[in-house]
């Protein structure tokens, strides 16, 4: 699929999304951005994350908000148009259908979305009370046994609803039910996804890990550390995002052709 570079597109467009919201919430007081960052960010983070350093030490949080949105209406659909691209190309190399019409996929936008708003809403519902669970905790083990569950569930979830876009552009379906084949799809070949979900995890594991403790990070090192260790992480998601967007679609698309 790499031979067609056109492929990558979604993936790269969705980064430069991600990097300039991340400019925009970094340097939110610098004219002009300031005119319309200053009560965005106040908005967010209160009246602190206005304030440097505080700021940074909240950047991971302040930029998580903006994400979730992003992700959930433009990145699900530019997700959607990369395993449209990937499916053009898997098709032509098997000499099995012609080039698909854009103006056809366009019409998969709004459901693309639907996709994204189900996925950010369950992850972010399954986030909210895991974090409740551990924080409630007295026993300092059990609150870690928590967190650890609650980033097991969102993995599992995502290992069954991975396959959600591949239906959709395949079959032209409605959202809910491209979600529903994926559950069972994903199902079928559990072990697989969650091996790939998982990969994906612990590649963006270290850098995760020292983001959400900004304030470690500010004390230690530089405070604009966060920054960079928050633009390495939309870096790393091109390659994270094409590389599990490709296989789960090589694997669904496999798995048709050859009616396993």
């Amino acid at each position: 699929m790499l031979r067609s570079p056109s492929v990558l597109a979604p993936f790269v467009i969705f980064a430069a999304l991600q990097f300039l919201a991340l400019v925009c919430l970094g340097m939110f007081s610098v004219p002009p951005l300031s005119t319309v960052m200053v009560p965005v960010v106040a908005g967010l983070g209160g009246e602190e994350a206005l304030h440097y350093p505080m700021h940074m030490v909240m950047l991971p949080r302040l930029y998580n908000q903006l994400y979730l949105p992003l992700a959930a209406f433009v990145g699900f659909a530019l997700f959607g148009w990369g395993v449209w691209l990937m499916m053009d190309h898997y098709d032509r190399a098997g000499e099995n259908v012609s080039r698909r019409g854009q103006s056809q996929f366009r019409k998969l936008i709004p459901s693309t979305m639907v996709v994204g708003f189900v996925f950010v809403v369950v992850v972010t519902a399954i986030q909210l009370i895991s974090s409740f669970v551990s924080t409630a905790l007295a026993n300092a083990w059990a609150s870690r046994a928590a967190w650890i569950g609650g980033v097991a569930l969102v993995l599992l979830f995502q290992a069954l609803t991975i396959y959600s876009l591949y239906f959709l552009v395949t079959r032209t379906g409605n959202p809910l039910t491209a979600i529903a084949e994926s559950v069972r799809f994903g199902r079928s070949h559990i072990v697989m996804t969650s091996a790939l979900v998982f990969t994906v995890f612990l590649i963006h594991l270290p850098v995760n890990y020292l983001a959400q403790r900004g304030d470690r990070v500010v004390h230690k090192f530089n405070p604009e550390l966060v920054f960079v260790l928050l633009a390495v992480g939309i870096v790393l998601e091109i390659a994270t995002n094409y590389f599990l967007f490709a296989s789960t679609t090589s694997v669904a698309a496999g798995v048709k052709r050859e009616g396993i």
